[in-house]
Parts: structure tokens; sequence; C-alpha cells
């Protein structure tokens, strides 16, 4: 029956050409958004398209959150819609400190339903925010004890923490020895504070904080190795490292 509707042929191949142009046009606007905030590259059309079609309810845009940010599974939204923190993907918390910053405060309802600009602030927030958090976590581990700094941050900010704090401590050692009375001195001061942090582990601890710490050991792990291979090759100072 279908066969013998009047005009069939010319009909569809009349419909294919719109749906072409259609699909062109879509495609060149999904791109405007995508050069607006690169990082819906990582969405399928599909998924970009759910997101602009329910522009007057940002919470459409969580269950996407994780493919366009790496470490923000989901934001945390204020009963007005301010954007206050963020979570990762195993809910560590990452507030957001606008004031500390001075950034303003995130509400979709700001960006005039244009969801690319209000997340271009998030990412802008989300970088402010650790750098923030980093700056804040390197005084606490300068007056704190270890374990219960560790406690008090997340992961992200105790790596790098961690590694900053190494690599000052090791130029420290080779410019004055103070450290444990050099090179062999530190390594038995980082063997030390690499034992506690594996009894940490092996305790009753939150899962996040285990994730934390089990990337701390590997890292603490490599920087004690390399202290002990620089004390072996007699490194006794930063000309020597250079050479």
């Amino acid at each position: 029956d279908a066969a013998l509707i009047e005009n069939l042929l010319e009909d569809l191949s009349s419909a294919n050409q719109s749906l072409d142009v259609v699909e062109k046009g879509l495609n060149a606007f999904l791109d405007t958004k995508k050069l607006a905030f690169p990082r819906f590259f990582f969405l399928s059309n599909d998924e970009l398209l759910e997101i602009l079609a329910e522009t007057k309810d940002p919470l459409r845009v969580q269950p996407h959150l994780k493919k366009c940010f790496d470490g923000i599974a989901e934001l945390k939204f204020e009963a007005n819609l301010d954007i206050s923190g963020a979570f990762d993907p195993i809910k560590e918390r990452l507030d957001f400190p606008y004031a500390q910053v001075n950034h303003k405060k995130i509400n979709p309802n700001d960006s005039g339903g244009n969801v690319e600009r209000w997340l271009i602030e998030v990412e802008a927030i989300m970088k402010k925010s650790m750098a923030y958090a980093i700056d804040v976590s390197m005084r606490d581990s300068l007056q704190s004890d270890r374990i219960e700094w560790l406690r008090r941050w997340q992961g992200q900010v105790i790596i790098c923490v961690n590694q900053t704090k190494w690599c000052v401590d090791t130029e420290k050692t080779l410019v004055d020895g103070s450290i444990g009375i050099g090179l062999s001195g530190y390594h038995k001061f980082l063997c030390d504070e690499l034992m506690k942090t594996v009894e940490l582990v092996r305790g009753d601890i939150p899962k996040a904080l285990r994730t934390a710490v089990g990337s701390l050991v590997v890292m603490d792990v490599h920087n004690r190795d390399t202290i002990n291979e620089m004390a072996v090759m007699d490194v006794h100072n930063r000309d020597t490292i250079n050479e």
C-alpha cells in the first residue's frame, strides 16, 4: 500500500534533503556551543542537546558533569540555585570560597539561559578554589601533625602540598643539612613518615581518605627512594644535581 502512495519517492527525497539541512544547521549550532565551552567536546551531540533543551533546569546538567570535568561529579546547588561547591566521584567536597578569591557568586539564572556561560564560571572558580585550598593547606601542614593534617584535606590538595614540601625540604637539606643532618638523615625521616602513613591506611578510615592516602603512599615511596639514591651518589648540593 505504501508503494502506491502518489509522489512517494519525490516526497522522501525532499524530506531527506530537508533533514540534511536541519542536521547541518544543528551541528553548526552545537559547534558554536562547543567552541564557547570546549569541555562540551567530551559530550555526544545527544547529551549536549539534552543539556541545551533544559536550560531552565540547571540540575539537568548534573549527570553530564563527570564527562566535562575529570574531578567534578556533582555541583552543590543552594535553594536559590547559587552554586556553593562541588563533589568529586568519591564524594570529596570542595567549597567555593567566593569572597576569599574575589569571584562573584555563580547562579545559572544570571546567564540568560546560556549554559556554557555559567559552566565557564564554574571552571574558573574550580581552579581558584583549588589554588586557595592548597595555599591554606600548606600553612596548615606547617603547624599540624601530619596524620591529622591528612584527615582534613582533599586528596589532590594533599598530593600537591606533599610534593611541594618534599621539594622544598630536599633543597633545604642540600643547602644547609638542616633536616635530619644531610640526605641520610632526611631519608630516615621520610621512612618514619611513610610508616605512619601506612599505619593510617591499615586503620578504619573513610573511603575518600583511603583513596587519597593510597596515592600519597605511592608518591612517598618514590620520594624516599629518590633521596636514598641521591645519598648513595653522594649528592651534597644543588650544583651536583645539575651536573
